[in-house]
């Protein structure tokens, strides 16, 4: 659909400037919001801060600076366009460059738009029919956040590794890959007999989604069931082998017994609130099996000697007035071991962009919204050994922004 404009906040093309103005070389960044009756609503803007090449008159990114933004977006918002500069040109153009990135953005983001600024004028565009740019106007606005539903699932599962495997150290990544493996393939199959509760009650199939919407990380969350019948059919799958022995016999004294407990939360933004719940049943598969279980049993720690695989929880930071989601264990000496690192260096590029707005006047709004941020990132670094680096961090910012952290 060819739209004639989209709605930003003032305080975001202002910072896209003060990016623009500050780099000698091209920048790169992604507009994070969602879509609303075709129009886009821009919520926040991420920097790029990694490229495989920058320079005067081009900006690449790389190719994990993507993947990791969108992991953590929740369903319903996420990247929606592009914004980058042209420094060494005193007139705004989209180039052919320019055309085919809107093209493949456009391809995966349904009416995606592409900014260029040279750090004082700034032009919007839209790709049009045939492939064509055309120049489309903004309306400067701070979109509303719509509530969102909350989904979990809790479930156990008894997985059963050959005593030959389970000792063999260099076999955990197997093991670790064959259970994520046969999980998804069995949740993809029987998808259909899971069903949704909430407060211990099954949920009609008529059920209208807006009964469920809530605006709290905290609230009660619907639940994933899985029939028990189904449950013992997929635990019978989880039996692990080598590959040399799957098509063996082996006696049931020669498997060690693995603890296994699934445990997730995920949240689903709904636009249209006249829907029914279980036109969501199949969103709620592809952000599960596609998006947060992958990312769990990845991160996942196996250990011999306890016998279980330790699952990192899902933590959630209020970003401009949506949550995202980071992966995270409770114990200090499992997230050393395993998301440390990359939670610290996407926290850190969040807060690095987050000085952009310490050149300009911000709205009320916007400050709100980072303080909740810091707020929340403040909490959660109390699981981190780098927790004292971000709280300086953390109080620099809200000193050179003015904010009110309570």
């Amino acid at each position: 659909m060819i739209i004639k404009k989209f709605l930003i906040p003032q305080n975001l093309i202002d910072v896209i400037k003060n990016q623009a103005r500050s780099s000698y070389d091209e920048i790169y960044g992604w507009l994070i919001g969602y879509l609303k009756n075709d129009v886009p609503h821009i919520l926040a803007i991420s920097e790029c801060k990694r490229f495989e090449q920058q320079t005067i008159i081009s900006a690449i990114p790389h190719a994990m600076e993507f993947q990791e933004l969108s992991s953590t977006m929740p369903q319903g918002i996420g990247p929606i366009g592009i914004y980058h500069s042209h420094p060494a040109s005193s007139t705004l153009f989209h180039s052919h460059t320019d055309d085919n990135t809107l093209v493949s953005l456009s391809n995966q983001f349904q009416n995606c738009v592409s900014i260029v600024t040279n750090g004082e004028e700034i032009i919007f565009y839209q790709m049009g029919k045939e492939k064509k740019t055309r120049e489309i106007k903004a309306e400067y606005g701070e979109p509303k956040v719509s509530d969102f539903i909350l989904v979990a699932v809790d479930e156990k599962f008894d997985v059963r590794v050959v005593n030959s495997l389970f000792k063999d150290l260099s076999k955990k990544n197997y093991i670790k890959m064959k259970i994520q493996n046969i999980l998804i393939n069995s949740f993809q199959n029987y998808w259909k007999e899971f069903s949704l509760s909430k407060n211990n009650k099954d949920i009609t199939e008529r059920a209208k989604i807006r009964e469920f919407l809530t605006n709290d990380i905290t609230a009660e969350p619907i639940y994933i069931k899985i029939p028990q019948a189904t449950k013992e059919i997929i635990s019978n799958l989880l039996i692990l082998k080598n590959r040399d022995e799957n098509n063996g016999i082996i006696e049931n004294n020669n498997y060690t017994n693995l603890n296994l407990r699934i445990k997730a939360k995920f949240l689903i933004y709904a636009m249209d609130h006249n829907r029914e719940l279980y036109d969501f049943k199949n969103i709620i598969r592809v952000e599960f099996l596609g998006n947060n279980l992958p990312q769990k049993l990845h991160a996942s720690i196996l250990d011999f000697k306890s016998c279980k695989l330790s699952i990192p929880e899902d933590y959630f930071l209020n970003y401009f007035g949506f949550f995202i989601r980071i992966l995270s264990f409770k114990d200090k000496k499992l997230n050393e071991l395993t998301v440390s690192k990359s939670n610290y260096e996407f926290l850190l590029k969040i807060l690095s962009s987050f000085d952009s707005f310490t050149e300009i006047e911000i709205s009320k709004k916007i400050k709100a919204h980072i303080a909740n941020f810091l707020k929340d990132l403040e909490n959660f670094s109390l699981n981190y050994d780098w927790g004292d680096n971000i709280k300086k961090r953390i109080n620099l910012l809200t000193l050179n922004l003015n904010l009110n952290i309570i």
